[in-house]
């Protein structure tokens, strides 16, 4: 579940079978590791495995590939620290749902395009609230409040896999079609494309 334009290991090389299995809850294809409890803890605040390199706040993830024991589980955990007023941008897990708890903060909006209407949206919740992200959907989530907050999102998957919606697009798009989609005209040009592909190549989150 890192920010980053991936589609996870694990579940790149299993979804297929996924989908096709009759019963997707199979038992895991590895036994628990015996011998040492430190296979079985995982450390959020302290650890330095599955940060994500995001520019503000903090983003660690649990999932099959950072947290073996978690493989086959269909089970994955983020960390989530926010800044005051962050925004996340636009992105989508395409093989996870996400639960999306507010562990600390005032007021957090969770915000999704529904893949069938188009329509979107929006839910604000605060402290002890959970909000749900349907997979595959498009969505965002900001910090409305001027303190940091805390989320833990949970997913239905070892790795839901994480797409960036602008930076694994855009950038790589033909001038062309872009100009094409945004209707044409002169105000449309290749130099104010490419001003933007070099604005979201690397933004994963904003500050107000």
């Amino acid at each position: 579940i890192c920010i980053r334009e991936i589609y996870c290991r694990y579940d790149r090389k299993h979804h297929h079978s996924y989908l096709k299995s009759k019963n997707p809850t199979s038992p895991p294809s590895s036994p628990l590791i015996s011998g040492s409890s430190s296979n079985l803890t995982f450390d959020f605040v302290r650890g330095n495995v599955g940060v994500g390199n995001v520019p503000y706040g903090r983003l660690v993830a649990a999932n099959a590939e950072t947290f073996p024991v978690l493989d086959g589980r269909n089970l994955a955990m983020a960390y989530v620290h926010y800044e005051p007023c962050q925004l996340f941008v636009p992105h989508s897990h395409p093989f996870g749902d996400e639960l999306f708890y507010v562990a600390k903060g005032k007021t957090m909006r969770a915000s999704f395009v529904d893949i069938i209407s188009g329509k979107l949206i929006v839910t604000e919740i605060g402290e002890g609230q959970v909000s749900f992200i349907p997979r595959a959907s498009i969505h965002y989530q900001q910090n409305l409040d001027c303190k940091p907050a805390l989320v833990l999102s949970f997913f239905n998957s070892g790795d839901p896999g994480a797409m960036v919606t602008f930076q694994s697009s855009f950038p790589n798009i033909p001038y062309d079609v872009i100009k094409e989609s945004l209707g044409g005209g002169k105000m449309v040009n290749e130099q104010l494309i490419e001003h933007i592909k070099a604005k979201v190549s690397t933004l994963l989150a904003v500050e107000d």
